[in-house]
């Protein structure tokens, strides 16, 4: 049993079962590693800057709620105020959480599913995370997937454009 304020072990499963989970990286301070599909790592959230990169996992799971990511940073971090934003160690914490969440999505993972306060919302949102489910008016999971990241266009097709058929036959 894992420290999380819920199981989501369903949709672990659900996210297995669309494509199959070998290496998994569960990125906090974890009392155990979960039972989920694959097999799974676990590392601290100050480790994260610093892990190299020697695979690509198919899934990673961080945690960013208020009470969760604050615990794990003041574990790794004591003498910061964390509970202080606006000051200088808030804002560096802060940063070091989107290049986190950015390595992540970027460099270690094919898909990144992050439990987050509502807080994170737009932060999340501007790193291409997509809302896939709202547990609570607390809590929210975010997914990053490469493969779903924007949708197609109907005009990005062959049939509007860069059409090789057409080379020649049209002038615009």
């Amino acid at each position: 049993m894992t420290d999380w304020p819920i199981d989501i072990l369903p949709l672990i499963d659900r996210l297995a079962q669309e494509k199959p989970i070998a290496q998994g990286l569960l990125v906090g301070k974890h009392k155990t590693t979960p039972h989920w599909p694959g097999t799974w790592q676990s590392i601290a959230l100050h480790e994260l800057a610093t892990l190299a990169f020697t695979q690509r996992y198919d899934l990673a799971v961080i945690a960013l709620y208020h009470s969760y990511y604050e615990g794990n940073l003041a574990a790794n971090n004591p003498a910061l105020p964390i509970n202080q934003p606006d000051s200088i160690a808030g804002s560096k914490n802060q940063q070091l959480l989107v290049q986190g969440i950015t390595r992540l999505r970027d460099l270690l993972a094919r898909r990144v599913l992050v439990l987050a306060s509502p807080d994170f919302g737009a932060t999340l949102h501007a790193l291409g995370f997509s809302q896939i489910e709202q547990l609570s008016q607390d809590l929210v999971i975010w997914q990053f997937n490469i493969l779903s990241y924007k949708q197609v266009p109907d005009w990005l097709n062959s049939k509007y454009w860069a059409n090789p058929e057409n080379w020649n036959k049209y002038r615009w």
